[in-house]
């Protein structure tokens, strides 16, 4: 990322005293043309929108032993002590999840096939305006396309379900938007090392250029 390989930098810390989680992604970099996916300016705006929504979350901001999004196997609770009652709730709960991100899924394709790719309850369903024009630029509207490799989207949390956002339900469904797959999950990594007990908000690298709060 062309910074330290540490996935965070904080800003004005001493102990006791709560800091800013200085995202590790570095804007030049990743927008550099010699990069494998450099990033355009879209990407860039969707990962700042990204950082604001979760400053503005009014959901306890609260880390997660293991997430929510992952489901835990036989291997993983032994090394975490778990019991296999945690691993069947943990699981259960994973389940719950995900059927929600299928439901954001199913009810956008209908939602797009009822009121059309331009109508303004479909853009609404976009991180950004410029997400909302990306997706249509690809001549595709349902299914969305997904995944990194297809320079597609997947859905982000508002609040993200590692560190206390909603598992399931309406909440799920009004946390959800499309966004960028490869400025989601590098996000996501960075955004692990967030803990509400050290960091009161989060800050995008000053070369990102993002709006101030």
């Amino acid at each position: 990322m062309g910074v330290p390989n540490s996935s965070t930098i904080a800003e004005g810390h001493s102990p006791g005293t709560p800091s800013t989680l200085v995202l590790n992604i570095d804007c030049e970099d990743k927008k550099d043309a010699a990069q494998k996916r450099p990033w355009d300016d879209c990407q860039v705006t969707q990962m700042c929108n990204m950082i604001k929504g979760f400053n503005e979350s009014t959901y306890e901001k609260k880390k997660t032993d293991y997430s929510p999004g992952r489901r835990m196997d036989d291997k993983k609770r032994k090394s975490m002590g778990k019991t296999k009652a945690d691993q069947t709730t943990h699981n259960a709960r994973n389940k719950e999840y995900t059927d929600g991100l299928k439901q954001f899924s199913t009810e956008f394709d209908a939602l797009v096939a009822e009121k059309g790719a331009d109508h303004q309850d479909v853009k609404d369903k976009f991180n950004d305006d410029c997400a909302h024009e990306a997706w249509k630029e690809k001549g595709t509207t349902t299914p969305m396309p997904r995944g990194i490799r297809k320079k597609g989207m997947s859905p982000d949390h508002v609040h993200d379900v590692s560190q206390g956002g909603p598992t399931a339900g309406p909440n799920l469904m009004k946390e959800l938007n499309w966004a960028d797959s490869l400025v989601n999950q590098t996000v996501g990594r960075a955004m692990s090392a967030y803990d509400p007990d050290t960091h009161d908000k989060v800050a995008a690298n000053p070369n990102c250029g993002c709006p101030p709060d």
